[in-house]
């Protein structure tokens, strides 16, 4: 009538008749527990110590009493703390035994992959490569919760909350990055805004006594640089280093073309401004356009260069302060012709010195709060 695989069935199911149908959960988890999921073939018997066939929510002395009742029936094997099945034609052959495993295959599955990685994690010396992190954590929570019949075991217990405890202290190592990255980010705009302002300011101030301005036009001239100065600051660091940045993981030409159309940019409203009360806006921004083209290739050097900055920064400055000069020069003699009328004719030191002078109090504030940035990280 089925053989010996069909009287160890028929003997188990009537062990759990004799047992007591309420005490069928603890049953259950004792030969679940007990089996070893097939992947990609059948399923086989596994050896769990005692310990682990009491993690489950009942009183320890229940489940030994039904350990007890299937050992004396002889569907299982105790053998000091070691337990398994007696025969893997239990696990083939009791109809009821491969329902429970169709049912709760998943269960079974996470709690030994839970196993399997809290295992390597100790192994490994508890280092926290090892742990859950992420959505992998998240999920491994919600099943324990799920599942919340299988007590999970010390180690497995250790792994999750090694795992929580590293995410908790990811997180807030984020938030800090993030805080101090837009105080930074503050800090370094508002050193940009200042080194323009400085050095628009000063231009200002040159030419205004360069060209004997009333003194009641002399401070509004001025002031208004001051702003427009600072908006050149700002754009120069500020939208030169978000385009810059855009393409660290592009082509090289792309960087180049970002940082000198951030300069000119810049420049070009720094220049706009300044020869705006002589009459002359449209050649000053084309002046600006070809100065800030430089000053913005001269910062890209600077960032990429190895050299020390304290001999960069000057000379990005002084290039930039020459070229300014030689583009007056050569607008001076082009621009009667097509613009219609004399370009203000300045001393050509005047030019350079404007040229160097702007470039370099931006790009001084700039290192400076890149120094600050540094000490900040080292603290």
């Amino acid at each position: 009538a089925g053989g010996v695989a069909g009287a160890i069935a028929k003997t188990a199911e009537d062990t759990l008749q004799l047992i007591g149908l309420d005490q069928e959960p603890i049953v259950k988890h004792i030969f679940l527990s007990l089996t070893e999921l097939g992947e990609g073939a059948e399923d086989t018997r596994r050896i769990a110590s005692r310990q682990e066939l009491l993690r489950y929510a009942a009183e320890p002395d229940t489940i030994n009493e039904v350990i007890d009742t299937l050992a004396g029936a002889r569907l299982i094997t105790v053998d000091k703390d070691e337990v398994q099945v007696a025969h893997e034609a239990l696990i083939r052959r009791w109809q009821r035994l491969e329902d429970w495993i169709a049912e709760d295959r998943e269960r079974i599955s996470f709690f030994r992959r839970l196993q399997r990685a809290a295992e390597v994690w100790n192994g490994a010396e508890q280092q926290d490569d090892y742990l859950y992190r992420g959505s992998q954590l998240m999920q491994a929570e919600s099943l324990i919760k799920v599942y919340s019949s299988w007590r999970p075991s010390s180690l497995q217990e250790a792994f999750i909350a090694a795992s929580k405890e590293l995410a908790d202290r990811e997180e807030q190592i984020a938030q800090e990055i993030e805080r101090t990255g837009f105080e930074n980010a503050l800090l370094l705009y508002g050193f940009a805004g200042i080194g323009g302002a400085l050095g628009t300011g000063l231009a200002a101030l040159l030419v205004a006594i360069i060209d004997q301005m009333t003194p009641s036009l002399a401070p509004f001239f001025v002031l208004f640089a001051l702003l427009f100065g600072a908006a050149t600051g700002l754009i120069y660091v500020a939208i030169f280093d978000r385009w810059v940045a855009g393409v660290r993981e592009g082509p090289n030409w792309q960087a180049w073309l970002r940082g000198i159309l951030s300069g000119a940019a810049a420049f070009a409203i720094c220049s706009w401004w300044l020869t705006t009360p002589f009459g002359a806006a449209l050649p000053g921004i084309m002046l600006g356009v070809i100065w800030g083209a430089v000053a913005g290739a001269g910062r890209l050097w600077l960032q990429r260069s190895d050299r020390d900055k304290r001999f960069n920064i000057p000379l990005v400055s002084l290039l930039s302060g020459i070229v300014l000069a030689l583009i007056y020069m050569i607008a001076q003699w082009l621009l009667p012709q097509f613009y219609g009328g004399e370009l203000e004719r300045f001393p050509v030191w005047v030019m350079l010195v404007t040229g160097i002078l702007v470039p370099l109090t931006i790009l001084l504030a700039d290192e400076y709060a890149a120094s600050y940035f540094s000490v900040r990280r080292k603290q």
